[in-house]
């Protein structure tokens, strides 16, 4: 496979993944209002990686800082929890799992590029994997707040 093609790839599944966050965006109008603007946030920063991938970063720790502070807020709401839980619960809260999911294919379609001698700034890493964090609390907050149990395969329970 020819290197320019795992950067259309990654862009592809940037597309993608700001598609999910779109709907997760149109459908938390209704339940949660207040999880619009930083799904929207995200998507524009989801925008400025594609710009990072043309080795022109526009994605900075700002941005990771963003996801941190969101993610630490929601850990709060939600508590911590040891083990794992299956993809799902609320219609959003499933919607937000698909996206984070999305998220790890572009993290590994970013390797890929980065392994065939493309340069990535490692800020990018930093980002998808912060952002995966952040989209699993996310969907938990989203469960918690809509009153949806998950359903835990093991660890605390």
């Amino acid at each position: 496979m020819l290197k320019i093609n795992y950067m259309i790839e990654a862009k592809g599944v940037i597309d993608e993944l700001n598609c999910h966050l779109g709907k997760a965006a149109a459908m938390a109008k209704i339940d949660l209002p207040e999880v619009v603007e930083e799904v929207i946030e995200i998507q524009k920063n989801n925008f400025l990686v594609s710009y990072s991938l043309n080795n022109k970063t526009k994605i900075t720790s700002k941005n990771i800082s963003f996801l941190e502070n969101k993610e630490k807020k929601y850990k709060e709401i939600v508590g911590k929890f040891d083990g794992f839980i299956l993809q799902g619960g609320s219609l959003l809260g499933a919607e937000i799992h698909i996206a984070r999911a999305v998220n790890r294919r572009l993290f590994r379609q970013v390797t890929y590029c980065s392994a065939t001698g493309i340069h990535v700034d490692g800020v990018i890493f930093d980002y998808l994997n912060k952002l995966s964090n952040y989209l699993f609390i996310l969907s938990k907050y989203i469960n918690h707040r809509l009153g949806v149990e998950e359903i835990k395969v093991y660890g605390e329970q």
